[in-house]
């Protein structure tokens, strides 16, 4: 599978044409972002409508193009990650709260192909997406129902599989992240 990327204008309204591209992924439901200066790709494997493991790879240049992708290890884990919860990726956004501390945002569509309504009956669910300690990559945490108050200045401790919150911040100690992921 081969993927385009384009330069946004200004405006953010257009693009400014092809700018490059890249094959050889083997990837689908692409979703970028970037974070620290690096370029990522979460995406998932090519089986259509059906969800499957998710993928994450780390560009190994400044850009994306003329770039080496590095696979990162799966970014879910626990029950569910195999399917990356019965969705598949598709938009990744940094939010920022007003002291400036960030936080990964995952969207993914859940196309419900062979049940009632068809792939027009598709839904979508949010998920913090979490930079991990201790291993490369980052940790797309389930969460039944979270807010984003609650993950302010969270981590991914990869060898405890937990939450870990940045000294002083606002999610520290909360019981709606720690019993998220529990």
């Amino acid at each position: 599978m081969r993927h385009a990327v384009s330069r946004l204008r200004p405006d953010w309204l257009d693009t400014e044409g092809h700018v490059c591209s890249s094959s050889g992924l083997g990837a689908e439901g692409p979703a970028v972002f970037r974070w620290h200066g690096k370029h990522y790709l979460f995406a998932s494997h090519l089986t259509g409508w059906e969800p499957n493991v998710p993928i994450l790879h780390e560009s190994t240049a400044g850009g994306m193009c003329s770039t080496f992708w590095r696979l990162l290890p799966q970014p879910t884990d626990g029950p569910g990650a195999d399917t990356t919860y019965n969705s598949q990726s598709t938009f990744i956004f940094e939010h920022r709260f007003a002291d400036g501390t960030p936080l990964l945002l995952w969207m993914g569509d859940r196309w419900n192909s062979q049940g009632p309504g068809g792939v027009g009956n598709a839904s979508y669910v949010w998920l913090p997406l979490l930079p991990r300690i201790g291993v490369p990559g980052f940790e797309l945490v389930w969460a039944e129902g979270w807010s984003v108050q609650a993950f302010k200045g969270a981590t991914w401790d990869a060898s405890a599989q937990q939450v870990r919150f940045l000294p002083g911040a606002a999610g520290a100690g909360s019981s709606t992240a720690a019993a998220a992921v529990s």
